[in-house]
């Protein structure tokens, strides 16, 4: 044999070792993947399982069971499950895979002659049983008996730490069975704070304030409370309370009340709702109080939790002031008073009035303008005097249009400017507060202006004479304004619109 024959024998036997070298390689892999598909330990799927019972060597139990899409907790006590824990639970249990066995006498060796743990999972009313043993840390493998088999299989140990927890920990921590989604399904509410209680009800879409008295309610600042309800999550719960007295929950100083039954005008006692108790900090650091929902669970809820709830009836009355319509104004008096001042610089104090009335409008005479006649009392003579006259129209020189609706009837005569007056009835459509006030500080004003609003017979909104008072605190801060029985703080833009002499300047 020659010596080129034998490279070529060699480069064939090369190319013949890598296509088997290739082929064992997919045959692994294709023998693996099998291996791993049918190495689940459980058969049921996760959305499947409508059961899970936990035991624990030391006899203590779990017991979660399935409802629609809802999970319970029904042992050691009972309580809506936290769904996502016990959904996370159930994952690590199915997707359970063996990475191998161990032969059946070797099940003492770890630990599964006396399990640490066993878990029923019931799934389409079929249960099966899985009992662990010992975690090898080393090798990352946890040992599990599937439905009392003799060889224990061998896994990993991702599921280990969800074995290990405490009820709590799959227990729900929402107190409220109210959702977000259904808040506007709320009818009444009460909130009571250190012995006084707001009661609101809602008509139609809207809320209304009825006690301590009747006024409208601001429906996002009722909202909020709403939402806070629904949002109310324990931080966590108290196990086996005493008393509720020790927790200062038998007189609670906040409490709230609220039913997704309607109102009534018939004297019954109050509807079915539910009924929150805010008690005592938990500790002196005060980051926490104690809660609980229909004299349920004591749960400990972050102090700050209570800020949604601790409102006055003015923190939730609705913002609208006032509401004038300017088509409806016939007339407005502007009363401004200015103390002297002696800082920054000197100025006499200064009181004027403006009364600024909606012009009448002359009617303009319907048809063409007849030229006057003399009544006769004889037969018709010839006349000796011309037949042609100027009409008394053509005689009459043409009305001036009116330069302006608005007209300065005191304070100054004359058009007013209808920019002006159009900016400051805009103001008033309508007037709303930022926050309502007790009451304001009674340092000296920089001004004070008195503006009454007269209104037609067609207002439809807001008295037909409504006076308001607005006073200018400086240079800067909140406008402060009385309207009736009600003290507020707003935009001190409207103070530029009260600051001027309706006749274009300032």
């Amino acid at each position: 044999m020659n010596f080129k024959t034998t490279v070529v024998l060699l480069v064939l036997l090369a190319l013949a070792g890598i296509y088997i070298g290739v082929q064992h390689f997919v045959g692994t892999s294709n023998t693996e993947t099998a291996v791993t598909n049918t190495n689940k330990l459980v058969s049921a799927n996760t959305d499947d399982v409508s059961k899970v019972a936990i035991t624990h060597s030391d006899g203590s139990k779990i017991v979660l069971t399935k409802s629609g899409s809802d999970w319970k907790l029904t042992e050691p006590l009972q309580a809506p499950a936290d769904k996502f824990a016990v959904d996370d639970l159930v994952r690590q249990l199915t997707g359970l895979q063996s990475r191998g066995h161990l032969p059946a006498d070797q099940k003492a060796s770890v630990g599964l002659d006396k399990p640490r743990t066993t878990v029923e999972l019931t799934a389409n009313g079929k249960t099966t049983k899985l009992a662990f043993g010992d975690q090898n840390k080393v090798g990352d493998s946890l040992y599990v008996l599937v439905d009392d088999k003799n060889e224990p299989q061998i896994v990993g140990t991702a599921v280990y730490d969800q074995l290990d927890k405490q009820a709590d920990t799959y227990r729900s921590k929402k107190l409220t069975e109210l959702s977000s989604a259904q808040t506007d399904e709320v009818k009444q509410l009460a909130i009571t704070n250190g012995g006084k209680t707001i009661k609101l009800e809602k008509q139609g879409l809207n809320w209304e304030i009825t006690e301590p008295k009747k006024m409208p309610a601001d429906a996002s600042a009722v909202g909020s409370i709403l939402f806070a309800i629904a949002d109310l999550n324990a931080s966590d719960f108290v196990q086996s309370p005493s008393d509720a007295s020790s927790f200062g929950l038998s007189n609670a100083s906040t409490k709230v009340w609220y039913s997704t039954t309607g109102p009534t005008t018939k004297p019954t006692t109050q509807p079915v709702g539910n009924t929150i108790d805010f008690g005592r900090f938990v500790s002196l650091d005060q980051k926490d109080v104690y809660a609980r929902v229909n004299n349920g669970p004591v749960a400990t809820v972050p102090a700050t939790t209570l800020d949604s709830f601790k409102k006055t009836a003015l923190d939730l009355r609705d913002k609208k002031v006032v509401d004038i319509d300017p088509a409806s104004v016939e007339s407005f008096t502007l009363a401004v008073n200015r103390p002297a001042t002696t800082q920054p610089t000197t100025r006499p104090a200064d009181m004027h009035e403006y009364t600024v009335v909606r012009r009448k409008e002359t009617p303009k005479p319907i048809g063409p303008a007849f030229p006057a006649t003399r009544p006769t009392t004889g037969p018709a003579m010839a006349s000796t005097e011309p037949t042609t006259r100027p009409s008394v129209a053509s005689s009459q020189p043409a009305t001036a249009e009116p330069t302006s609706k608005w007209v300065i009837e005191s304070g100054g005569s004359g058009d007013a400017n209808d920019a002006q007056v159009d900016a400051l009835l805009a103001a008033l459509h309508p007037l709303r507060a930022d926050k309502f006030t007790e009451g304001y500080a009674t340092t000296r004003p920089s001004a004070t202006y008195t503006l009454t609003v007269h209104t037609g017979p067609s207002a439809g909104h807001g008295p037909r004479d409504c006076k308001i008072e607005l006073i200018s605190p400086g240079p800067t801060g909140a406008a402060i304004g009385t309207f009736e029985d009600l003290t507020f703080e707003t935009d001190r833009t409207i103070l530029d619109k009260l600051d001027v002499n309706f006749k274009g300047g300032k």
